[in-house]
């Protein structure tokens, strides 16, 4: 797809997962097709009923002319998909609620309107005051639950080994679920930017791409 097509495909999953309410979940209107718009691709496209082997597909970077077609809203859902979308929506709503009541945990700090880590709440602030980073944070810290119910969206299973991490997610702060020093992760804009800070100043996070490479926009400890 050229450029002008990945807008088109961004601003329609905009809009399903609007219709969706998980309002969220943005994607950047840039006509780069990048890991954000194929995560979110997926999601809206769960949303749309599409099966679990095309969802696979999306987070491969595969979108074909039917799947584009279904999601910019060109053609209509067939039964199938009207089925598998009345059947997840049970799922949507436990993200939704998830979201509305995130967990309190003693440790966390709000940053860019997300709750994440002291720790890597430090290191954000010091790569923006540098100048390094120009980005926000777009996810920090979620709760067990809500990571399993994404993975459900997403790819059909509580956890999806090397896509999803469901319960097990940094992004739930495992081991403890405290969100302590090096437990928790966040996904962020200008991904290259903060690693770039990250390597230059031998800072505790890692990500960018440099342990996950599908996924750039997510950093944690360990990258993963």
């Amino acid at each position: 797809m050229d450029a002008q097509h990945v807008r088109t495909l961004q601003r329609e999953i905009d809009r399903t997962l609007g219709n969706a309410e998980l309002d969220w979940l943005k994607v950047p209107i840039d006509g780069k097709r990048g890991p954000l718009t194929l995560k979110h691709a997926r999601i809206a496209g769960s949303w749309q009923g599409l099966s679990k082997e095309r969802l696979i597909r999306i987070s491969d970077g595969k979108i074909d002319p039917n799947t584009f077609a279904t999601l910019t809203h060109r053609i209509p859902l067939t039964k199938a998909q009207t089925d598998r979308h009345e059947a997840r929506e049970k799922h949507f709503k436990h993200l939704r609620y998830a979201h509305a009541h995130p967990p309190q945990i003693e440790g966390l700090v709000t940053f860019d309107g997300h709750q994440v880590p002291a720790w890597i709440a430090h290191i954000l602030q010091a790569a923006r005051d540098a100048g390094v980073w120009h980005g926000s944070v777009i996810s920090g810290v979620r709760s067990p639950e809500y990571s399993e119910h994404l993975c459900l969206i997403m790819c059909g299973a509580p956890t999806c080994p090397g896509r999803c991490g469901g319960r097990y997610s940094n992004h739930a702060c495992p081991p403890s679920g405290k969100g302590v020093e090096y437990e928790g992760a966040v996904d962020v804009t200008d991904p290259a930017g903060l690693r770039s800070y990250c390597s230059s100043h031998n800072e505790p996070l890692r990500g960018g791409g440099e342990v996950l490479p599908a996924d750039l926009n997510h950093f944690s400890h360990e990258g993963n």
